[in-house]
C-alpha cells in the first residue's frame, strides 16, 4: 500500500478529484443554459426527469451498468479515476445546483439573453474542457462511458478486418447517446451537438497542454 501511495499517486488522485468535480460544475451551467453538456450527461438528464431520480443519481445508475457490461470485457480500462467519476461527476452537478438556487444568481434558462448564454457558455465550455483534461490524464481509469466505445471499436475494426479511425466510431457513439437524450427530454442544444464532433479532438488538444504544463511526473 505504502509503495502505491507515493507521492506522485496522491498528486495524480486529488487531481482526478478536483477534475470530475469541475467537469459536474461544467455540466450543471451548460444544461442551465439550455445549450446542452456533453451527450452521456444530456441523455441522463432526460432519465432523471422521467424516474424522477437526481441526475447524480441517475447518472450513476447508468455508470452501474455500463460498468458491468465493460468489466465482462477489459478490466483494464478501469481504475481509481473510473469510480470518481462514476459517482463524483452527477453529484457535483446536483451541488452545484442547489448552490445556484440557493443563492439565485443565475437567472432560469427562459429569461437568458443569447448574449449571457453565451456569456456563460464559453468560461464554462473552458472549464470542463480543462477538467476533462486533467481527469483524463491522470492515469487513473476511464469512465464506462468512455470505456465502451474504445472495446467497440477494436470490435469493429477486427470484424471489418481493416483500420477504422476510432473518432467515426466515437462520433457514432456520442450521436446515439443525443439521440436517446432528444427521445427522452434531455437538455439537447448546441453545445451537446457541437461535442458529438469536437468534443474528442478538443480535449486531446488540452491534454496537450496539461501535459506540457509538467503537472505530471512522466518519468
Amino acid at each position: 500500500m505504502k509503495k502505491y501511495l507515493t507521492k506522485e499517486m496522491m498528486k495524480r488522485i486529488l487531481l482526478m478529484l478536483v477534475g470530475v468535480f469541475f467537469m459536474g460544475v461544467g455540466v450543471q451551467f451548460l444544461n442551465r443554459t439550455n445549450l446542452g453538456p456533453d451527450p452521456f450527461s444530456a441523455m441522463n438528464y432526460g432519465f432523471s426527469d422521467m424516474v424522477k431520480l437526481s441526475f447524480g443519481t441517475t447518472q450513476l445508475i447508468f455508470n452501474a451498468i455500463l460498468f458491468a457490461l465493460v468489466l465482462l470485457i477489459d478490466r483494464k480500462q478501469f481504475g481509481l479515476g473510473t469510480i470518481g467519476n462514476m459517482v463524483i461527476v452527477g453529484y457535483s452537478a446536483d451541488f452545484t445546483g442547489w448552490v445556484v438556487d440557493k443563492l439565485g444568481f443565475m437567472p432560469a434558462a427562459q429569461d437568458l439573453t443569447v448574449g449571457m448564454k453565451i456569456g456563460i457558455m464559453i468560461p464554462t465550455l473552458i472549464l470542463f474542457l480543462f477538467a476533462a483534461a486533467l481527469y483524463m490524464n491522470c492515469g487513473l481509469g476511464t469512465s464506462p462511458y468512455d470505456a465502451l466505445p474504445v472495446i467497440l471499436h477494436r470490435g469493429i475494426e477486427k470484424a471489418a478486418k481493416k483500420q477504422i479511425p476510432y473518432r467515426f466510431v466515437r462520433m457514432l457513439y456520442d450521436g446515439i447517446a443525443t439521440v436517446v437524450a432528444l427521445l427522452v427530454g434531455g437538455t439537447v442544444g448546441l453545445v451537446t451537438v457541437l461535442m458529438v464532433f469536437t468534443l474528442g479532438p478538443c480535449v486531446d488538444f488540452v491534454s496537450g497542454l496539461v501535459r506540457k504544463s509538467g503537472i505530471f511526473d512522466t518519468k
